[in-house]
């Protein structure tokens, strides 16, 4: 038997469809209901929350189906102090982003500002003060540039300048000593009458601990009143080190 044919009921099932093409279009592109309105941001400490909206605020309304949330993450990694970032999108208009910050380790004094350089000799920042980080003198760098690495013709010298900063942080000095480089050696300077070196930083654990040990020789000595020690703890080779006094 023949189906009989419905067309006005046909006509207003196409009716409906198209309505609903146009209206899902009409909800997609032309209104807010998908457009990121909620960003949260996870794991910034040092970055303000502001700084990431500047950086998307450059992308103009950000679209739930229409971003790469992996565009997102290389505009964000952008930032000179944000290491890594993974970007989530939230239906139907949310972000979700978790960062990982870089940390400044050293300030290296140069050209009468100071730059906060992280363990990969990342520079995040010039500023006219250290702050809390570690300053550094007398090391030499070619130019810089916020976010990248700083270009120097010696970056092992820096790595080790790095790593005696983390040794300082552990050891039995009773005052951090001042770090300096001098001919392209590593320098502490505990007083203006007593210093070590320690030459360039090669074989930097058994050289520290060669001066730790004499430090703490000499602080027994003078009843640790440092300002009665004169001279310089040579660790400068792999070989046990040495005490010279000034003036003898």
């Amino acid at each position: 038997m023949r189906k009989k044919s419905h067309p006005i009921r046909n006509f207003f099932i196409l009716v409906i469809f198209a309505g609903l093409v146009y209206l899902g279009y009409y909800v997609f592109n032309d209104t807010d209901v998908f457009i990121i309105k909620d960003i949260h941001i996870i794991g910034n400490h040092h970055v303000a929350e502001n700084e990431v909206l500047e950086y998307l605020a450059t992308q103009g309304e950000i679209h739930y189906f229409k971003v790469n949330p992996y565009e997102l993450k290389s505009l964000i990694e952008l930032h000179p102090w944000i290491k890594s970032c993974e970007v989530k999108k939230i239906f139907p208009n949310k972000l979700e982003i978790k960062m990982v910050e870089r940390v400044p380790v050293v300030a290296i004094y140069y050209s009468e500002t100071y730059l906060l350089v992280d363990e990969s000799l990342y520079v995040l920042s010039a500023t006219q003060n250290p702050g809390a980080y570690y300053p550094v003198y007398g090391y030499e760098i070619n130019s810089f540039s916020e976010g990248k690495p700083i270009l120097a013709n010696n970056w092992r010298l820096l790595e080790n300048i790095i790593n005696t900063v983390y040794m300082i942080h552990s050891s039995v000095f009773v005052d951090k000593p001042e770090l300096y480089v001098e001919n392209e050696e590593i320098y502490l300077k505990f007083t203006d009458t007593f210093k070590a070196t320690l030459g360039d930083g090669n074989n930097l654990a058994f050289r520290f601990y060669e001066v730790s040990r004499i430090y703490v020789t000499l602080m027994d000595d003078a009843n640790q009143d440092i300002s009665k020690i004169h001279g310089i703890i040579k660790a400068n080779t792999d070989v046990s080190a040495a005490y010279d006094p000034f003036g003898e």
